[in-house]
């Protein structure tokens, strides 16, 4: 698979609690590699507020760190990691091909 794409990783960690009782996420580290991203789906909900959001599918290399707290920067637009990303085995080796995790992206 072919990474073109530059995009930044930033590594979410639990932080302090908020005056709701609510944990928080802080920035750990953020860490820039190329991968590549495809649209899978986009809705819109007109009836609370104007609202799109967006699905994708994320491909990075085998050995990319991502987890499900994750923010992932592409071309100044920030998506969410959507669940656990997984990693994917070449079905003739065996060995680690890459990983790929769901995004999302909400406007409005």
């Amino acid at each position: 698979m072919r990474f073109s794409r530059p995009l930044k990783i930033s590594r979410q960690i639990p932080g302090t609690v908020d005056s709701y009782g609510n944990e928080t996420l802080s920035t750990d580290e953020t860490l820039s590699i190329l991968g590549e991203l495809q649209q899978t789906g986009s809705n819109e909900n007109q009836s609370d507020r104007d609202t799109i959001v967006s699905d994708f599918v994320l491909f990075v290399p085998a050995a990319t760190p991502l987890d499900r707290l994750d923010r992932v920067t592409i071309d100044d637009q920030v998506f969410e990691v959507i669940g656990e990303p997984e990693t994917i085995l070449s079905p003739w080796t065996g060995t680690a091909s890459h990983r790929e995790a769901r995004l999302r992206k909400t406007l409005g």
